[in-house]
């Protein structure tokens, strides 16, 4: 009896697996890479969020970087040709876009020149910077300085 037993798979169980074998049934699988695909996808959403940030502010940075080129020119420029593009005299630039209308990521960008303010021999010039983001969304920025005239008396 004893050499039928040992003949028998498995020890002698009296069937051909045994019942305590140990590893993963399907169903465990199935689950486990559930989890891992969902984990996955919520990485990969982290990705497309960061992206979406990252893209926004480089934006914000070619825009501010626009506004300082302006601001950078009209420093450069004696006080008298602050006004030098403005061909209607009314204090603002003209034709000084960098855009066609509402184009989604292009600037457009305006300056103003308010003279003798805010006291004679100053003025202040403004640089804003507009763009629409990627969601279609208008964004502005504005820069300011205060330039003074040298030859007005005793500055």
């Amino acid at each position: 009896m004893e050499d039928d037993v040992k003949s028998r798979p498995h020890g002698g169980t009296g069937g051909l697996f045994r019942r305590n074998e140990s590893g993963f049934s399907l169903i465990e699988t199935i689950l486990a890479l559930a989890l891992l695909t969902g984990g996955c996808l919520a990485v990969v959403g982290m990705f497309v969020v960061g992206d979406r940030a990252s893209a926004g502010a480089a934006r914000t940075d070619e825009a501010l970087a626009l506004a300082r080129s302006v601001m950078e020119w009209k420093r450069m420029l004696p006080y008298e040709r602050l006004d030098e593009d403005d061909l209607d005299g009314d204090g603002r630039s003209d034709g000084r876009s960098l855009a066609g209308a509402d184009a989604p990521g292009l600037f457009h960008r305006e300056w103003r020149l308010w003279r003798d303010l805010p006291g004679p021999g100053l003025s202040i010039v403004s640089v804003g910077i507009s763009w629409s983001d990627e969601r279609g969304r208008v964004r502005h920025l504005d820069e300011m300085i205060v330039r003074a005239d040298l030859r007005a008396g005793g500055l």
